[in-house]
């Protein structure tokens, strides 16, 4: 029984390691993606003051892409405090596993389930 309980919350944690990963990878691309909105809104809002200098534009434009270049910021800065909060995640996982209770697959270069018994 308490091997079987091992093995469980073994496989809960791989589990819970395989989640976090992909949020991980997850959030990577939104912070790649954001900050690229970023940039596009505040070319955006160069332009809009241009033509605000030029007549071509009012000062609501101006206001709506200043408003779009502080939202996607706000956006940014999001996803990297999730994925700090997800760096600590990871961290906890990494202490729960033990390195004694890892092996390598010589065939597959994978880790295998734990070396129990």
């Amino acid at each position: 029984r308490s091997e079987l309980e091992e093995k469980v919350g073994f496989k809960s944690r791989e589990i819970d390691l395989r989640k976090t990963y992909w949020n991980m990878v997850a959030i990577e691309q939104s912070i790649e993606l954001s900050e690229k909105l970023v940039v596009s809104a505040e070319k955006q809002l160069s332009d809009a003051e241009s033509r605000r200098r030029l007549g071509a534009a009012d000062s609501a434009e101006v206001a709506r892409m200043s408003s779009q270049v502080d939202s996607r910021k706000s956006s940014l800065l999001l996803f990297k405090y999730e994925k700090e909060l997800l760096f600590q995640q990871l961290e906890n996982i990494f202490q729960d596993f033990k390195s004694e209770n890892w092996r390598l697959d010589p065939q597959t270069a994978k880790s295998t389930s734990p070396a129990i018994g």
